[in-house]
């Protein structure tokens, strides 16, 4: 998938709005990965799929296997909870106000929330194998490190752009002009 590889681009070329816009679309593979995960059946396209709908469906699914659990629900119930807490986190704090046209992203915050979803990416990845294959494709080392990597090749070109910046300054001669 291609919205990570967005999300760093935007990043290093100082487009921390559309960084966030993108990593905000990533995560919406690990929605469709869950709702398969928990066999709940995923509409046509439109308003049935807004991270809203998808997230009431979600949370319907967990409250019903708690009063009635399938077999490995056990299992699962922790990680299906704070994959609902999470997302949803994600959604009030980023994914809404980006959409809306509510909040503008510096290099500062726009980096917090590539940071914080390549988390909650992780963490989806440790269950959902969908939501790792893709995002990346099918080759586990690959699906396990692509985030991290992203994020240290993202850090490295700002580091890179800055000692550019710096060394391509001009030298203060203490003349007035």
């Amino acid at each position: 998938n291609s919205e990570l590889i967005e999300a760093g681009n935007c990043l290093v070329v100082a487009r921390h709005t559309a960084c966030v816009f993108h990593l905000m679309r990533a995560m919406e593979f690990g929605l469709v990965a869950a709702e398969r995960e928990l066999g709940i059946p995923r509409p046509a396209k439109g308003q049935q799929n807004t991270w809203g709908a998808v997230l009431a469906r979600i949370t319907a699914k967990l409250e019903a296997n708690d009063k009635n659990p399938p077999p490995d629900w056990a299992v699962n119930a922790q990680f299906f909870k704070e994959f609902n807490g999470l997302v949803r986190a994600l959604k009030s704090a980023y994914r809404d106000p980006t959409m809306h046209v509510e909040s503008i992203y510096d290099e500062a915050s726009a980096t917090s929330v590539f940071s914080v979803t390549v988390e909650v990416l992780r963490h989806i990845a440790t269950k959902l194998d969908e939501i790792t294959s893709a995002i990346v494709g099918t080759n586990t080392s690959k699906q396990k490190a692509l985030a991290s990597t992203i994020l240290q090749n993202t850090q490295k070109t700002k580091q890179q752009t800055a000692v550019e910046r710096a060394t391509s300054a001009p030298i203060p001669t203490g003349k007035k002009t």
